[in-house]
């Protein structure tokens, strides 16, 4: 089973190939800015992708799942981890692009993947939330999200070629 992490920063992991930005002060195995694509990988070359914490210092999203899914075997997972709109995080780091909903892949499964799994994650002070939210996520999302903030939002996507 062949995995890459992306944007991997200093969390090298053993049994990945870890990827980072060239100008990244971290060890990896390759260094490729993440901006530009195609990746330094053959067409369908892995079975599982992740990326945490990453995705929201990119530029182009829909280009660059594109390219997870072309450096992807059919059936690959995708693992992401990205900030939640209503986390501070999202204003405070300069270099976060964007922050994400839980429904923020569904309009894009033309790319060639499918959502299986998502979760909106919480603070420990907020963890009494995360069943709500999870379990009526369109109504947390409109109603409640700004006075319960949540942290982070966890995609499992399966590629589908």
């Amino acid at each position: 089973m062949k995995k890459l992490h992306i944007g991997s920063g200093k969390d090298y992991r053993k049994g990945f190939i870890n990827l980072d930005h060239p100008k990244a002060p971290v060890k990896c195995d390759i260094r490729h800015d993440l901006n530009k694509t195609p990746y330094p990988f053959k067409k369908s070359e892995f079975d599982h992708i992740i990326a945490f914490n990453i995705i929201e210092h990119l530029d182009n999203i829909p280009d660059i799942i594109s390219e997870l899914v072309r450096i992807s075997k059919n059936n690959a997972i995708i693992e992401i981890i990205v900030p939640h709109f209503t986390c501070a995080d999202v204003a405070v780091d300069l270099q976060h692009r964007r922050g994400y909903s839980y429904f923020s892949f569904d309009d894009y499964e033309y790319l060639g993947y499918k959502v299986l799994y998502r979760k909106i994650n919480f603070p420990i002070r907020r963890k009494f939330m995360e069943l709500f939210a999870n379990k009526l996520p369109g109504f947390y999302e409109h109603n409640m999200a700004f006075l319960f903030q949540a942290s982070t939002v966890y995609y499992k996507l399966q590629v589908k070629k």
